[in-house]
């Protein structure tokens, strides 16, 4: 390769911008490098001057996120060395790093030295972040909590921002940062001894059993079953990256019978984006309708959703990368129930504020922010023992924040 120089240095770092906007709009695809050469108005061989192959492209972008947050979460705490809240509080609000950073969540399609080093840097990150946490329960400054979990939601919530500028079009993305830092911090009960009252899952979290002899009700069921799949293998490996072939192969079944229940690749990934719309608002009718506080309400569908994210048998396609892969009819959905969804939620919280189970906080920024901590990056796999427990741990952190009083 030739020496680096300051052009070549400039050019490496417009490509590695372009490639991260790429990359949190449409994910890794086999066409990410043609996408880049066209938008830089370049060829695609020069891009091989400055990086190998896609995985290495990739890897560059998921390094500089680290980066970001890592750089982000040390000038927060250095910052705030005697106040773990405010420490927290600053390294939410700043939004480590400048300009866009990659979103973390497709480390299956890359090499696994390379997949092996980011999901370490993450894991060192949170363990940093955990035990600063550990210290504050210790001096009594903050309350109980799994501190693992809570450190892995505060690091999701720092790095959710370019997720909504996709999926929540139209939304103001700039009072994210304000409402995770409520949540996060104070939480939004406004008596922090109320008790709360198990419930059970406002939404069935498995589909209903078909008869024997019911044939709409078992290819339906059928047809579930490979939404179901589909948006598990979506979350760990990104939309691009996974083929039919791959859905196929983790249910036993070949392409055609996918293209029978479901449709073309571009039908099961608008199909399983759908699902997950259509779920996010059954959770928030279920929530309207529940006869309780508007603050419970609000736990149990946090719970849910969360639960609902990774439990195998729902495995909903949460709206990581992808969005630039959807039809233009189904983006037109997603802006319809992302629009849908923000009202609904800015109605709960309104309503329990005036009742008084919620304290007075910026409802419209806490309802942009309430999904920032549970954009849990699924390059960790839960054994069915810990999806309840994590569940329970976010809706905890959504009502009581990390605060011990």
């Amino acid at each position: 390769m030739p020496p680096r120089t300051a052009r070549s240095a400039s050019r490496e770092e417009d490509i590695l911008a372009a490639a991260i906007e790429e990359l949190n709009t449409m994910g890794v695809s086999l066409e990410w490098f043609g996408d880049i050469a066209r938008r830089l108005g370049i060829t695609r061989p020069a891009l091989y001057s400055y990086f190998s192959d896609r995985e290495d492209l990739q890897h560059r972008c998921y390094q500089e996120a680290c980066g970001a947050l890592e750089h982000g979460l040390e000038r927060a705490l250095a910052g705030h060395a005697h106040d773990i809240p405010a420490a927290v509080e600053a390294f939410l609000a700043e939004r480590p790093g400048d300009g866009e950073q990659a979103v973390i969540c497709e480390l299956e399609a890359l090499r696994p030295e390379q997949r092996d080093e980011i999901a370490g840097r993450l894991n060192r990150l949170t363990d940093r972040l955990g035990a600063v946490l550990a210290t504050g329960i210790a001096a009594g400054t903050l309350r109980p909590m799994d501190t693992d979990i809570v450190a892995n939601a505060i690091v999701s919530a720092a790095a959710y921002t370019p997720l909504l500028r996709r999926w929540g079009e139209g939304l103001d993305a700039s009072l994210v940062s304000v409402g995770s830092v409520e949540l996060v911090t104070r939480g939004m009960a406004a008596d922090r001894r109320a008790p709360v009252p198990p419930l059970p899952a406002l939404v069935p979290l498995a589909p209903a059993r078909p008869q024997a002899f019911d044939r709409a009700g078992l290819e339906a069921a059928k047809r579930e079953r490979i939404l179901v799949v589909a948006s598990a293998m979506f979350n760990r490996r990104g939309v691009g990256a996974t083929r039919l072939e791959d859905v196929g192969e983790a249910l036993g079944m070949n392409k055609r019978a996918i293209y029978y229940y479901v449709g073309s690749k571009q039908a099961l990934v608008d199909a399983c984006v759908q699902r997950t719309y259509g779920y996010f608002l059954d959770e928030m009718h279920a929530a309207e309708a529940l006869d309780a506080p508007r603050s419970i309400a609000i736990h149990a569908a946090v719970r849910d959703l969360t639960r609902a994210a990774v439990d195998p048998d729902v495995s909903i396609n949460l709206p990581y990368v992808g969005y630039g892969l959807l039809s233009e009819a189904a983006r037109a959905s997603v802006t319809r129930s992302a629009q849908a969804m923000y009202d609904g939620y800015v109605r709960l919280f309104a309503e329990g504020v005036a009742e008084g189970s919620i304290r007075p906080l910026p409802v419209e920024a806490v309802t942009l922010g309430l999904p920032s901590f549970m954009s849990w990056s699924p390059i960790r796999q839960f054994t069915p023992q810990a999806i309840a427990p994590r569940a329970q741990e976010l809706a905890d952190l959504a009502l009581w924040g990390i605060l011990a009083r």
